[in-house]
C-alpha cells in the first residue's frame, strides 16, 4: 500500500449559500473543521487546512492564488505535500471518516492520478486522493481559467470507488443542511 504523508482540508470557499465560513460552523459544539481534522487524524500523521485564512489551531497552508475554488486548494496541497499522494477533502464533509479513506487507500496505484468515491453516479472530487503527477495539468487549467473539476477529470487516469452509503458524503452547503445534519446526529 502507498505511503500517504498528509491530508488537506479545503477551507477557502466563498460560503455564499451558508453566509459565514462553513469550516467554523458548529456541530454539537465543535467546529466542522475540527470534526473533519479529527476524522482524518485517525489515518494520517499530518493534517493541514488550505485556504485564504487560518481557522483554529490546525496547521495552515495559504492558497497559491487569489481565486477561490477547489482547484486552487488542490494545487496548493499538492505543492505542499512531500509524498506522491495527498488526501484532499472539503471542510463541509464532516461525516467522512477512516472507513471511507480505508476503502480508497487500496486503490492507489501508479496507473491512476486520482482515486475518489462515487455515490449515486456522482464523483466526489473534494474527497479524493490526488497524485502529484497531475500537478502540471492542474496548474495549466488554473492559468487558462478552466476550473471545473468534472471536466479536468476527463483528461486524467482516475479510479472511482462506488459507495452505496451516501450519508458519509452529506455536504453542508446551507444552514438548512447543517440543521438536518444536527437532527440526524
Amino acid at each position: 500500500m502507498k505511503r500517504i504523508e498528509a491530508a488537506y482540508i479545503l477551507t477557502g470557499g466563498h460560503s455564499r449559500r451558508f453566509g459565514s465560513p462553513k469550516c467554523m460552523a458548529e456541530i454539537n459544539g465543535r467546529p466542522m473543521l475540527d470534526i473533519v481534522a479529527a476524522n482524518l487524524s485517525a489515518v494520517f500523521d499530518k493534517v493541514y487546512q488550505v485556504g485564504k485564512q487560518a481557522y483554529g489551531e490546525l496547521p495552515f497552508v495559504p492558497d497559491i492564488a487569489s481565486e477561490q475554488n477547489p482547484l486552487t486548494g488542490i494545487i496548493t496541497a499538492l505543492r505542499h505535500c512531500q509524498s506522491e499522494w495527498a488526501f484532499i477533502i472539503a471542510c463541509d464533509l464532516p461525516l467522512v471518516d477512516n472507513n471511507v479513506i480505508e476503502c480508497l487507500l487500496p486503490k492507489l496505484a501508479d496507473d491512476y492520478q486520482i482515486v475518489l468515491p462515487e455515490v449515486d453516479g456522482y464523483l466526489q472530487y473534494t474527497c479524493a486522493f490526488y497524485n502529484k503527477s497531475i500537478l502540471p495539468l492542474l496548474q495549466e487549467k488554473l492559468t487558462i481559467g478552466k476550473l471545473a473539476l468534472h471536466q479536468i477529470i476527463q483528461e486524467v487516469d482516475y479510479k472511482s470507488v462506488s459507495f452505496t452509503e451516501n450519508l458519509w458524503f452529506l455536504n453542508v452547503n446551507t444552514r438548512e443542511d447543517l440543521g438536518k445534519l444536527q437532527k440526524m446526529l
